[in-house]
């Protein structure tokens, strides 16, 4: 599955970052990777959601255990494919690094 930038870019390389008003979207747009908020709290965690209809539902939640307090949550994508969660003060959240198996 590929995935486009929104506001104008094409993919999300290694070095760039995605912010919490910014989302990643599939090509047929039923997948979105994004920051949120659930109904039921003001934390922020990055998902993706899927989308058919009037049917939406967050399928996979990277930092489910270590949620973002406020939005100022960045994704960073670097070397080799790591993924850094955090604050724009580079407060690191979650390093897919270390949850390697």
């Amino acid at each position: 599955m590929s995935f486009a930038v929104a506001w104008g870019a094409d993919t999300l390389e290694a070095g760039n970052t995605l912010r919490d008003w910014e989302f990643l979207d599939s090509p047929d747009q039923h997948f979105q990777l994004k920051f949120f908020s659930p109904s039921f709290s003001t934390n922020r965690y990055l998902g993706i959601q899927y989308t058919q209809g009037s049917v939406t539902r967050i399928v996979w939640v990277a930092n489910r255990a270590r949620p973002l307090t406020d939005s100022s949550g960045v994704l960073n994508l670097i070397r080799d494919g790591v993924l850094l969660i955090g604050y724009n003060g580079n407060s690191i959240v979650v390093n897919s690094d270390s949850i390697r198996p």
